[in-house]
């Protein structure tokens, strides 16, 4: 018991030392308070977008614009018509080379049909016979040859008119009435669109 009153003789004359500061109540702290932020969070599906460079098929000079930037196209929609006067010419030209061709094959046609009469009355050679028909055969081609071209001029006049290949939105001109643009090579537009 006495070792115990030493030791609370002690602790009071510590907190005697001390005086009345060091017993009354410690001082309250500086909080801050912020009231809670409330928002509203959009969730959903993140998809990615796929842009379609559309370039020309032809070369020629841009007549018409059709669709601004930012504009809602649906496939095979008119994006832009370039100038299809050159390709009329063409065109023109090609059928005149089919029109002489033909005339070429009907002539060489008659003249075979000769030599196969006189043959049959044994009034030429059969070398005479070879050339003939060499020459039919030869224009038979020409005539082939020139309805080719035809077929792919009439196909370059489609052209002229560039079509969006697949729907979604015009991203941006990259050109504009009377610019010269190359096939295959410069890029008109862009359609924009989602992935997937």
């Amino acid at each position: 018991m006495k070792k115990l009153r030493g030791g609370a003789t002690a602790a009071a004359a510590v907190l005697s030392a001390l005086g009345k500061e060091a017993l009354a109540a410690p001082s309250p702290s500086h909080l801050s308070v912020a009231a809670p932020l409330q928002r509203d969070v959009v969730t959903g599906e993140r998809r990615l977008i796929q842009e379609t460079r559309v370039v020309p098929r032809v070369s020629g000079v841009v007549r018409e614009v059709a669709v601004p930037d930012g504009g809602r196209v649906g496939k095979g929609e008119v994006l832009f018509v370039l100038d299809p006067a050159p390709f009329h010419a063409a065109l023109a030209v090609a059928r005149a080379e089919v029109a002489r061709a033909t005339v070429t094959l009907a002539d060489a046609h008659a003249a075979l049909g000769q030599v196969k009469k006189a043959g049959a009355a044994r009034l030429t050679d059969s070398d005479d016979h070879a050339t003939r028909l060499a020459t039919f055969r030869l224009a038979g081609d020409a005539l082939a040859q020139a309805r080719a071209v035809e077929r792919a001029r009439l196909r370059d006049l489609g052209r002229t008119v560039v079509r969006a290949p697949v729907a979604g939105y015009v991203s941006s001109d990259r050109v504009g009435i009377g610019d010269y643009v190359l096939a295959g090579q410069t890029v008109l537009t862009g359609i924009a669109r989602p992935a997937g």
